[in-house]
């Protein structure tokens, strides 16, 4: 169990998936599914689809492979989903994107299933980021909004 847990584990991840190739494929259906699904497009429809592709995979690929040590993924969520979690996204549009993500791992026929439920499982550990309790904490929400404290770059 340890073995999954580290950085080596999540940096071959990847290519358990299928590779650079099938990954990017992977990003391309979940990237058309998070803007045509009618429970996401308010977060996601606005978005160029270049720039949303980029988003996605970069976030991916920092949770599958965290090449960077010293990056705290949490934090880095926490402060890229900003403007999504303020607009009102939460643990039932997280569970909706990793629904998406299952499905677009089923599109690229991925063969390895052990890499496809840790690469949901290892998502899915994300899920806590959007509950209301951890944006209080994080954000120091109150009952009119976020504090314009919060510097978000």
């Amino acid at each position: 169990m340890a073995l999954r847990r580290s950085s080596l584990y999540k940096s071959m991840l990847i290519e358990r998936l299928g590779g650079e190739q099938d990954f990017r494929f992977i990003v391309l259906s979940l990237v058309e599914r998070l803007q045509t699904d009618p429970k996401l497009n308010t977060f996601f429809a606005t978005f160029d689809a270049d720039g949303l592709f980029i988003h996605q995979q970069e976030f991916l690929t920092t949770i599958f492979a965290n090449k960077e040590e010293g990056v705290d993924v949490n934090t880095f969520t926490l402060l890229r989903y900003y403007n999504l979690i303020n607009e009102g996204f939460n643990e039932t549009h997280f569970d909706l994107v990793v629904r998406h993500f299952m499905e677009a791992m089923e599109d690229a026929w991925i063969d390895d299933q052990d890499a496809m439920q840790d690469a949901v499982q290892l998502l899915g550990s994300f899920r806590v980021i959007f509950t209301k309790e951890t944006q209080q904490i994080a954000y120091g929400q109150q009952e009119t909004g976020f504090k314009s404290t919060v510097v978000v770059s």
